[in-house]
């Protein structure tokens, strides 16, 4: 017989690795609950994640103990009734019958295929990482350029200031100095 626990939460183990339930830790200490309490051997344990906040625990036996108490336990859970199994003074689990257990093989097959998953959106991830990267490279490069563009560029107030400074012989300031056609500049003056 399997069973489920129905929820486990975060706040005793470190349940979570990112986005990845830390099935190892969790697994071994689920393994050590059912043994040391007399239960049984557990063989494997299928999680889900539930809510986004909790994870299911489908525990599959290896064998139960042939024991009084894993009897008596085992009866509880098919009488349907609230079954509860203690694993430290003030902590336990839920246990229900698991109606409709996974072989092995389907638990690897579906295993493989979240890892699979896993992979596909790790290499998107590392794909689109390197895009921006690119693309950060691509515009620090084009404001580099417009940068180095602008050394070269004359605006229109350092325009303004360099027209001040060409000689204009028309200008007020100019004609205070010209008195006779002499001091007119070259192509003002009238040729013959």
């Amino acid at each position: 017989m399997s069973i489920v626990i129905p929820c486990f939460t975060s706040d005793k183990f470190n349940l979570m690795d990112g986005n990845k339930i830390n099935e190892e830790e969790l697994y071994l200490h689920i393994q050590d609950v059912f043994h040391n309490s007399s239960l049984g051997l557990v063989e494997r344990v299928d999680f889900r994640l539930y809510n986004g906040t909790s994870i299911r625990g489908f525990v599959h036996f290896q064998y139960w103990y042939n024991n009084n108490y894993a009897r008596e336990f085992q009866e509880h859970i098919l009488s349907e009734d609230k079954s509860c199994l203690w694993y430290s003074n003030d902590s336990y689990w839920i246990i229900n019958k698991c109606h409709n257990p996974r072989t092995k093989e389907e638990a690897l097959f579906e295993q493989t295929v979240c890892e699979m998953e896993y992979d596909i959106l790790e290499n998107e991830n590392k794909m689109l990482h390197t895009q921006l990267e690119q693309s950060d490279a691509i515009i620090n490069e084009l404001l580099r350029m417009i940068s180095d563009s602008n050394k070269f560029m004359v605006n229109d107030i350092e325009l303004s200031e360099r027209q001040r400074f060409i000689f204009d012989p028309l200008c007020d300031q100019n004609l205070e100095t010209i008195n006779t056609q002499e001091d007119l500049p070259l192509s003002l003056k009238e040729r013959k």
